[in-house]
């Protein structure tokens, strides 16, 4: 799968698919580029960034947690009525998928153009996580039998 958004109602069925394919015993490997990269971040941290780096940290989410909806934000009431729709409903949080996607075999892959360019570093990234460019997310979709793109 290649995640390029951060958005929660694109990102939460991403997880969902993966989970679901790892349950039935298929090999799962999301690749995060561009703004998809943001749910691996755990943290953020400014020290030895350039001021570049430091300005789009800032502008970042720092953690899974703030993913926001991409239609009806509303400034945040819409983001909030889903999460607590979700709940409602017992739908895992989207770093609990993650988790459970972790502890399921799949493989998470965070671009390193997209760091690199973004100023990320792997200690902002959270743990279980792998890192490539391009050529590791062609190698690996190109031995799938199914590609998604969120």
């Amino acid at each position: 799968m290649l995640i390029t958004s951060f958005e929660l109602d694109k990102v939460m069925p991403a997880f969902i698919i993966a989970n679901g394919a790892a349950s039935f015993g298929m090999e799962v490997t999301l690749f995060f580029t561009l703004w998809g990269i943001n749910a691996l971040k755990e943290k953020s941290i400014y020290s030895g960034k350039n001021i570049k780096e430091k300005m789009i940290t800032m502008m970042l989410p720092s953690h899974p947690k703030t993913t926001t909806i991409s239609r009806l934000n509303m400034m945040g009431i819409g983001t909030g009525m889903m999460k607590s729709m979700m709940q409602e409903n017992n739908i895992e949080t989207l770093p609990d998928l993650m988790d459970l996607s972790i502890e399921m075999g799949s493989k998470l892959i965070a671009c390193q153009m997209t760091m690199g360019m973004m100023g990320i570093t792997t200690d902002e990234i959270r743990d279980g996580v792998e890192y490539g460019g391009v050529a590791l997310y062609i190698e690996e979709a190109s031995e799938s039998g199914v590609t998604l793109t969120f």
